[in-house]
């Protein structure tokens, strides 16, 4: 049997790419809140900000939890934008993109629909529903 036609595989591609989603979606939602404080602590820096349970009005930390944060966000942008990675259906990783010494990838894989959220094949074209 094919490796790739096992239950067990197909579930866990399905999950990896499900779980890249939601950690995007976590890592924009909390880059973009802690961007935004960051910011508005940089435009005032008379705004109490504690460090070490004392009050700081330096614009050093603030600066790092900014950019920090921004960071975060843009990385769960590329997280969502990101096309779902399927070996399963015949998906080549960055590396192996062009090497293929064991002959194990699919000359010709499926190029059609995918789900956003898991990678799978859609057959009417149709974008995925949440």
């Amino acid at each position: 049997m094919d490796p790739r036609d096992d239950p067990r595989t197909i579930r866990h591609w399905r999950f990896f790419n499900a779980s890249c989603r939601v950690v995007g979606i976590g890592f924009v939602l909390w880059g973009a809140g802690f961007a935004a404080w960051g910011y508005y602590l940089l435009a005032n820096l008379g705004a109490p900000f504690w460090v070490n349970g004392v009050e700081d009005h330096d614009p050093a930390p603030r600066l790092v939890m900014a950019l920090f944060a921004t960071l975060m966000c843009i990385a769960g942008v590329y997280m969502l934008l990101m096309r779902a990675y399927r070996p399963d259906l015949g998906d080549a990783s960055c590396i192996d993109r062009h090497i293929d010494p064991f002959g194990s990838r699919d000359p010709n894989p499926y190029r059609g629909p995918r789900s956003w959220w898991t990678g799978d094949r859609q057959s009417d074209g149709s974008s995925s529903a949440v």
